[in-house]
């Protein structure tokens, strides 16, 4: 019964509080203005933070092979250029040589196809075996090719050191003719690259310096434990006299990490900045707000719903929902609360006249019962029958609120005609038409329109007019009197519980009341409206 009595003062609560009693409260439309144009969904703000931590260590890695890659490119170009310049050298000293006798010491070429530097890329470069060692050959070198490698050897030594590699020049048969290694003579035909500079095509490649395969630290610098092949044609007069190869290991980039670690740590800073920013970010617009909208809700379930604070900025839309929603409650939460104060403050106003008027006159016909005639007897007695039924006519009028309040929307449809005619008052007229459908309940509108016309007739009222028409999503219902009408005065609290003109006839003003809340309970609503005679109303019914 409690729990019943607390559901109905919940929703006569909101009822009194749509009436006006709350108009001194700020609208919800001024706390809802006061928000940031700006608002993000919560997942976007976790996902923005997911993907910014995400992206951190992702956009240093690709820097770093970025870096990596680069520096391969730069290494490889070297390579290529002193290569050149021993190819140029050598060709210089070849034609100064055999004079006119190329063809015995050259082969001819189908076709020459030079690369342009710089070719590789770690990103997606195939990574070859180990480079293959020299091997013995039993054909001796091109003499005229040996001389000159011999001359030239100091020249690739010094080149070799500008570019830290190791450097091999090659007849045209693939012998080493002259080398920073120790093995002139042997022959490099074998080799992938060698073969296609002696076909006519220069070319570089990456290869392993070991066969111990990859290793972990590729997953972040893959130049690691490679090394670097170019090797490109010596050509002359369209006639291939020998090749230049050149190795290197590839570029390290631990190494130029180090050497740059200044600038890494300005990196890191940067980096812990970002990751700061993103922490205060992620405080300001989340865990902030719902913590102190966790204080405030367990503020309101103490009972402190005057503390709640209206019209903070939220950036998240979540939570300026949950923040609205609070702030709704809150207000619903006061609304009750001054509802069931003013509700019993009425009900003990109303019921105290008739039981102190009963007790007085009981009290009189128990004291002074051998004084009194019997015409004032009977007097007294009717006081207290009259206040006896008054209370009653109160109680089953409270009792018909509560029902009223605790009605919910309909979801089947009611002929709102067919139901008015079902009304048992001479006095209805009924306008003809075709079925008009509202969801109400069929009860619910019947008790209503029982009252307005109960009221129409106590006003004086001969004739009751009653049409309804469709508008829209809506159905409207028009009940109309010629009675003498509602004063001005008392037009805007009609709706009032207790509110009455007719207290000394027996009335209770709760009439209206209940029509109201049966009305709102299906979702529509009532209001009166201007009428030169009489009183009407429209009711605004859901389709």
């Amino acid at each position: 019964m409690t729990n019943d009595r607390a559901a109905i003062s919940e929703r006569a609560g909101a009822l009194v509080a749509e009436r006006g009693l709350t108009a001194q409260e700020p609208p919800a439309s001024a706390s809802i203005a006061a928000q940031p144009r700006l608002r993000l969904r919560l997942r976007t703000v976790l996902i923005f933070v997911s993907l910014v931590i995400f992206l951190l260590p992702a956009i240093g890695i690709y820097a770093l092979r970025q870096h990596e890659n680069t520096l391969v490119q730069q290494w490889e170009s070297d390579l290529a250029r002193v290569a050149n310049v021993v190819a140029a050298a050598y060709r210089t000293m070849l034609v100064r040589a055999v004079h006119s006798d190329l063809a015995s010491h050259s082969t001819a070429l189908d076709a020459h196809a030079p690369l342009a530097w710089p070719s590789l890329d770690l990103g997606d470069a195939a990574i070859g075996s180990p480079f293959p060692a020299p091997m013995r050959v039993a054909v001796a070198a091109d003499p005229i090719a040996r001389q000159i490698g011999e001359g030239m050897s100091p020249v690739l030594l010094e080149a070799s050191i500008a570019v830290a590699a190791s450097a091999w020049l090659l007849d045209w048969r693939g012998t080493v003719v002259a080398t920073t290694e120790n093995d002139v003579g042997r022959s490099l035909r074998h080799a992938d690259e060698v073969r296609q500079a002696l076909a006519g095509t220069g070319v570089s490649s990456l290869r392993r310096i070991s066969d111990a395969g990859e290793t972990f630290l590729e997953f972040l610098v893959r130049g690691t434990g490679l090394q670097m092949v170019v090797a490109i044609p010596v050509v002359l007069d369209g006639r291939l006299a020998g090749s230049v190869v050149m190795s290197r290991q590839a570029p390290n980039i631990l190494n130029s990490l180090i050497e740059k670690r200044f600038l890494l740590v300005q990196g890191g800073v940067l980096f812990f900045a970002v990751a700061i920013a993103i922490s205060i970010v992620t405080l300001r617009t989340l865990v902030l707000p719902i913590r102190r909208l966790s204080i405030a809700a367990q503020r309101v379930s103490n009972g402190e719903t005057d503390r709640f604070e209206r019209g903070r900025p939220y950036r998240v839309r979540e939570v300026a929902s949950l923040a609205d929603s609070i702030g709704v409650m809150v207000e619903n939460l006061q609304r009750h609360a001054r509802y069931i104060r003013n509700l019993a403050y009425s009900i003990s106003h109303e019921f105290k006249t008739p039981i102190a008027a009963a007790h007085g006159a009981a009290e009189l016909l128990s004291d002074k019962s051998g004084e009194l005639t019997p015409a004032e007897m009977r007097h007294f007695a009717a006081n207290i029958a009259a206040d006896v039924a008054r209370l009653n006519r109160l109680t089953k009028r409270l009792l018909a609120l509560a029902q009223a309040e605790m009605a919910t929307a309909a979801e089947e449809t009611t002929d709102v005609l067919a139901v008015a005619r079902s009304v048992d008052c001479d006095a209805l007229h009924i306008a003809n038409g075709a079925k008009i459908h509202a969801r109400i309940a069929p009860e619910s509108l019947q008790a209503t329109l029982e009252i307005l016309a109960n009221n129409a007739l106590e006003h004086g009222a001969s004739r009751i007019d009653v049409r309804a028409a469709s508008k829209g999503d809506n159905v409207e219902l028009w009940v109309s009197d010629d009675g003498v009408g509602i004063a001005a005065g008392d037009r805007a609290h009609i709706f009032d519980p207790f509110y009455t003109t007719r207290r000394d006839c027996g009335g209770t003003g709760l009439g209206l009341t209940i029509c109201r809340a049966f009305i709102d309970g299906s979702g529509g609503s009532i209001e009166l409206l201007p009428s030169e005679r009489g009183a009407a109303f429209k009711l605004t019914l859901r389709k």
